[in-house]
């Protein structure tokens, strides 16, 4: 028997941390007869961010494509897993803790329990379309874009400053201060030779506070 409509625990994201979550309650023993676990996310894809990084500056690997993984129904929407596609744009609360979470198409959602995986807004070269079918277009006018560049500066040495700065290695030059330390990494060394000659210069800064 399906759980009651009103016993939802909604999951609003199907990033990283929203489809663990999701995961993390369909492998441990949910009683799906009381629960419905309902993922909400504006398209029927997953994203994988630090993969559009390497998909904004180079074609090797494909990673425009493989970046984006279905949502597919069989394992998402169906028995007491539902899938909703939307935006959230509104979450109302009551007073014992339930509420509802309104989309941008107008469905409301109700839910026992919620959990917002949202992650970050991103500009830039990262702020890729919700849907899949624009992200080509997208990631190919970035690589235009650093392919045209003399200088280009990272702020900030995290996984996705680092992850760009590695696509790009075979054609630049970087100077920062652990530059001895990531040569040495050995697959990536090997998967991203430093090479001549030179057509611009990276440079990567790194604040540590």
């Amino acid at each position: 028997m399906a759980a009651k409509a009103s016993n939802n625990i909604v999951i609003v994201g199907a990033g990283i941390a929203g489809v663990q979550v999701w995961n993390a309650l369909r492998l441990n023993g949910l009683n799906e007869s009381n629960w419905n676990v309902v993922l909400v996310n504006p398209s029927k894809y997953y994203f994988h961010r630090i993969a559009g990084v390497r998909a904004a500056v180079t074609t090797d690997g494909n990673f425009h494509e493989r970046a984006w993984a279905e949502l597919k129904e069989e394992k998402f929407n169906s028995g007491s897993k539902k899938l909703v596609t939307g935006s959230a744009t509104r979450i109302e609360e009551n007073h014992d803790g339930t509420g509802t979470v309104t989309l941008d198409n107008g469905v409301q959602v109700p839910y026992t329990y919620l959990v917002l995986a949202t992650g970050s807004s991103w500009d830039g070269h990262l702020a890729y379309p919700s849907e899949k079918s624009g992200a080509a277009a997208w990631s190919a006018s970035w690589r235009a874009k650093f392919e045209r560049s003399e200088r280009i500066v990272l702020v900030g040495g995290g996984a996705l400053s680092i992850g760009r700065y590695f696509a790009l290695w075979p054609t630049l030059v970087a100077y920062f201060d652990i530059l001895s330390t990531l040569e040495t990494a050995g697959e990536i060394k090997e998967t991203y030779p430093v090479c001549a000659p030179l057509q611009c210069c990276l440079l990567c800064l790194h604040f540590l506070l």
